[in-house]
């Protein structure tokens, strides 16, 4: 190849490959080709995924997306890396290893891993800042993985953190908790987990369990809890709520007042307080709690610390058996 061809070659190149980059636009009229460029330029940009990531589907859930799954993920709004990893784990729907078969657990085996977790000086609660006594701090566990295996049971079982268990118990009381409802002068709407959101639809429900139904008219230093997460949460869930102030409708059918901004739930309460449940989710050692009770008092009024949550079904006892709560509340929904 000469000096002369050796100059030319390039040009050859990029013209032949410009050549056959407009072939299937040769021979289109000018209208055709204006709509080719138009289509490229102007292609709809695909909506935003939620937030929020769901890998399984349970009898508490919604497949479809709800508002808080569009603007608040799986770690929430934390304040500090500690509390991501808790919040992702409060909202954990997939458990490790994918079980199907709950462990049966009662009330003395979340005492029990209360015990432990003291004795085993595991962190939680709130701690006073070292630069400012007079401000607290959450004293999450920076490790969670010790919290997996952490108690074999008098059955010879082991639980800990992320155990698929089932709970039995008497509704104590059940509420949206951390929304307008609640809301006083200098509170902080919601939790971090869910956002710091105020309404019904963004927060959990915190369920209060009794161990016996004579329990339930003694303390709520006796009870234990499990949570509904407000994730996919479908809108019979909702109703799992004994509170009338969440309602548009009190028990005794009087109408209540909606301000802008509130979303009372729809209907009236259902007679769920002091109703036998069984209760399938999540075994889950909340440590933001600064202890449970001693002596009557507790922050908050509960027997452990350790819950039932997220709550994956709810089943309540019905003549001679438990049903579906779905079912349940059908029968009830006068």
């Amino acid at each position: 190849m000469n000096k002369q061809e050796k100059l030319i070659a390039p040009g050859v190149v990029i013209l032949t490959l410009l050549l056959l980059s407009l072939l299937p636009h040769i021979g289109q009229t000018r209208a055709q080709q204006n709509t080719y460029h138009a289509t490229v330029l102007l292609a709809p940009e695909p909506a935003p995924s939620p937030k929020f990531r769901l890998d399984c589907t349970l009898p508490a859930l919604t497949p479809a997306p709800l508002a808080i799954d569009k603007v608040c993920g799986n770690t929430g709004k934390p304040a500090s890396e500690a509390s991501a990893m808790q919040n992702e784990v409060k909202n954990r729907f997939c458990l490790p290893g994918s079980p199907v078969t709950p462990i049966d657990i009662n009330f003395d085996t979340l005492r029990a891993l209360q015990t432990k977790a003291k004795n085993d000086h595991i962190h939680f609660g709130r701690k006073p800042m070292p630069d400012n006594p007079k401000k607290t701090f959450e004293d999450l566990p920076p490790d969670r993985t010790v919290l997996i295996d952490f108690f074999k049971d008098s059955h010879g079982q082991h639980l800990g953190e992320g155990t698929l268990v089932r709970l039995e118990g008497f509704v104590f009381k059940a509420q949206h908790s951390n929304t307008f409802v609640f809301k006083s002068a200098g509170d902080t709407p919601g939790e971090s987990v869910n956002c710091n959101q105020p309404t019904l639809a963004t927060n959990d429900i915190h369920i209060a369990l009794a161990e016996t139904e004579e329990a339930v008219n003694g303390s709520e230093c006796d009870t234990v809890t499990a949570e509904i997460t407000p994730h996919h949460r479908s809108e019979i869930y909702n109703r799992f709520d004994t509170n009338p102030k969440d309602f548009l409708i009190d028990a005794h059918g009087k109408k209540q007042k909606q301000k802008t901004g509130e979303d009372k739930l729809a209907g009236k309460p259902l007679p769920l307080s002091g109703a036998r449940i069984r209760i399938t989710g999540q075994l889950f050692f909340d440590a933001s709690h600064s202890a449970p009770c001693h002596n009557g008092k507790g922050a908050p009024k509960r027997a452990s610390i350790w819950e039932v949550h997220p709550v994956f079904a709810i089943e309540v006892f019905e003549g001679s058996k438990f049903i579906p709560f779905e079912k349940w509340a059908k029968l009830h929904d006068n």
